[in-house]
């Protein structure tokens, strides 16, 4: 007799690709015709800006560009001047073919941006950026439950506790504000990086706070370089596809995807798009049925392993970078760093996170110049052979000395849990004639269960003839009915 079995979907979304891209623009630029001859390039600034993704069969792709800001002192030796240019960029990425179209995420990180002089009145740009490309396809796993089940057979089933990926999406926002500096002549460069401080999820809401933390330098009317920071508000909420229990949770992928600013004399009105991209993970209780036996009739079972991807760990690591620089007065200064590249060492993982600083300064003669200091850190982390670890870097924020990094790392395995999906009963099995009704024996297997299925008895009748209220310990002597 074969059991009618009934299936449970346990929707999830599944990854198909998670995978950092780095590409190098260039442009030559030549001046406007107002603009004087060039004499030496000072330093460059650079916005990443993604303005576009998109799904196909077989991968996916994002495009947009650097809005790249030029500082130079004129050959006639007048203040220094401005130049801005665009950097367009396309990044592909290719995973197996799919007929469900899933969500995107991405990410970007300026790894470095500069620029040369190639004649008097033409430059070279260069922008080296970083995208991080997620692709999540929803999928479902199929949970097996017998519809019914004859007396005399005993099941194991296990209750799993699991963290999935239920639902992802995005939201578009602006983050706005106005300043007022007295004494401005010139505006020089504008950069935001957008910050997620609270992500709660409440009901059918995704509720998030945070911060963008704007970056700006100018000449003063004496033509002396000023720079200033300035962290402005925002608190958005997204409207989710169900209700969620008060154990989801939301991640966050910020990017900016515009930059508009608008100056006017001592004045700055600045208007940034950003793309909240969240991933909601639901916390689920999974009862899979892993075994069964008769003691007096045969099976026959059918096992599958069910895979899921679930969520071991997620927690924030704070990294503090302190340049050695000591040339001279520092004006301006940039933090660049790189994702993380990943080093196995048993069951530990070993994070190097390389970056850049760019400083503009002045030397002890008061005379404009730029330099480069490289730095990197590492940091180890704990993460079992069979797991993944997913580090972002979610948070940049430097300061006229320093700068801090916030990295999210979390911790992901593919579990493999076997399940029963079908079960045929057959005929009784033979008994044995000198066989006891009652066994004395230690326990010597690994869990009740396999002790009770050994012996042919059930796990009810060797807690009831033996008092138990939790699993044996090993050696202990117990009564065993025998059916």
């Amino acid at each position: 007799m074969e059991l009618q079995w009934n299936k449970t979907p346990c929707p999830y979304l599944h990854t198909q690709i998670r995978q950092v891209q780095t590409l190098e623009e260039t442009q030559e630029l030549r001046l406007p015709e107002e603009l004087p001859d060039i004499g030496r390039v000072l330093c460059a600034w650079g916005q990443c800006v993604v303005r576009g993704k998109q799904w196909r069969g077989d991968g996916m792709q994002a495009s947009g560009g650097v809005t790249v800001s030029v500082l130079y002192l004129p050959e006639d030796g007048s203040v220094a001047r401005c130049v801005e240019s665009w950097l367009p960029f396309q990044a592909k990425w290719s995973f197996p073919q799919t007929r469900r179209e899933g969500a995107m995420r991405i990410a970007t990180l300026l790894r470095g941006v500069d620029a040369r002089t190639l004649s008097a009145r033409k430059m070279m740009l260069r922008a080296n950026i970083s995208l991080l490309g997620e692709a999540l396809e929803p999928t479902e796993a199929e949970i097996y439950v017998p519809a019914e089940l004859p007396a005399g057979i005993e099941v194991l089933a296990n209750v799993y506790p699991a963290v999935l990926p239920r639902e992802a999406g995005e939201k578009q926002f602006t983050i706005e504000d106005e300043i007022h500096i007295p004494g401005v002549s010139k505006w020089v460069s504008f950069s935001m990086q957008p910050e997620v401080t609270e992500q709660n999820v409440v009901g059918s809401r995704v509720v998030i706070r945070g911060n963008g933390h704007l970056r700006y330098v100018y000449l003063d009317e004496q033509g002396e370089i000023r720079s200033g920071n300035l962290d402005i508000p925002f608190a958005q909420f997204a409207d989710l596809d169900r209700d969620y229990d008060n154990e989801a949770t939301a991640d966050l992928m910020l990017c900016v995807s515009g930059m508009e600013p608008e100056t006017g004399e001592d004045s700055l009105h600045i208007q940034c798009s950003v793309t909240a991209q969240y991933l909601i993970k639901d916390r689920a209780l999974l009862e899979i049925i892993e075994d069964a036996y008769s003691p007096t009739r045969e099976l026959s079972l059918e096992i599958q392993t069910l895979k899921l991807p679930m969520e071991l760990e997620n927690r924030v690591e704070v990294l503090d970078a302190d340049p050695v620089f000591q040339e001279g007065k520092v004006l301006d200064m940039m933090f660049l760093p790189e994702y993380p590249v990943q080093y196995r060492d048993g069951d530990m993982v070993n994070l190097e996170i390389p970056a850049q600083f760019r400083f503009l300064y002045q030397d002890p003669e008061g005379n404009l110049q730029s330099a480069t200091e490289n730095w990197s850190t590492t940091l180890t982390v704990p993460a079992a052979e069979n797991t993944q670890l997913q580090p972002t870097i979610t948070s940049i924020e430097p300061s006229s000395n320093s700068a801090r990094m916030k990295l999210n790392l979390q911790t992901w395995a593919d579990q493999q849990i076997p399940m029963i999906s079908g079960l045929t009963v057959g005929g009784s099995k033979p008994l044995e004639e000198a066989r006891p009704s009652l066994i004395l024996r230690p326990m010597d297997t690994d869990s009740l269960w396999e002790l009770a299925k050994e012996t042919g008895s059930t796990m009810d009748a060797i807690r009831k003839a033996n008092g138990l209220t939790q699993e044996p310990r090993q050696g202990q002597m117990l009564l065993i009915p025998v059916t």
